[in-house]
């Protein structure tokens, strides 16, 4: 047995391909930038192993794998604090299957249904000045002009897979990543 990794934009153009290889017995994870929630409703039919948050949160069913937040967390939250920046940062709950636990919430009524950490900005002038600010730490990935979900630069799926093969029971030369110029 063998666990392909892949990212969501890898499955979203050869599904059949990672159907086949679950079928043959082997695992199959995917990675991507959503969150635990959003992973599992949208790809429960390609995975049985998903890293969520770029890494950050690797999961089996309900089985939590690996939950590792990044080192930039604490600062991050600091500058938003400090410049008044709307955020909602739920973390996944690793004791429930698919539960949530308010880390740093500024705003409520963000939602954190497709991604873990959710910032608003009131406008261009607030998002120019805080964006470079937190550049050595993370990075926003804006969904509209103001709103943004963020990536922490010391996430990294490969490395977090790799992290998990004793749970899993595989080893780690029978780890695979696929890209598109992977044959099998």
């Amino acid at each position: 047995m063998k666990l392909y990794t892949a990212s969501l934009a890898y499955a979203a153009k050869h599904s059949d391909r990672l159907q086949q290889l679950r079928l043959k017995g082997n695992m199959v994870c995917l990675y991507g930038d959503c969150s635990r929630r959003a992973m599992k409703l949208e790809h429960i039919r390609e995975a049985n192993v998903f890293a969520a948050d770029n890494g950050e949160f690797i999961f089996s069913g309900c089985y939590s794998l690996y939950d590792v937040r990044s080192a930039y967390l604490p600062e991050t939250i600091r500058i938003l604090r400090e410049r008044g920046i709307r955020y909602a940062f739920r973390l996944e709950d690793p004791a429930a299957c698919g539960g949530t636990l308010d880390f740093a919430i500024s705003d409520p009524s963000l939602s954190n249904d497709r991604y873990t950490y959710m910032v608003r900005f009131k406008d261009e002038t607030e998002k120019d000045a805080v964006v470079p600010e937190c550049q050595p730490y993370c990075t926003f990935h804006f969904l509209d002009p103001l709103n943004a979900y963020l990536i922490f630069n010391d996430s990294d799926p490969k490395k977090a897979v790799l992290s998990i093969h004793d749970a899993l029971r595989i080893n780690e030369e029978d780890i695979v990543f696929l890209s598109e110029d992977s044959e099998l």
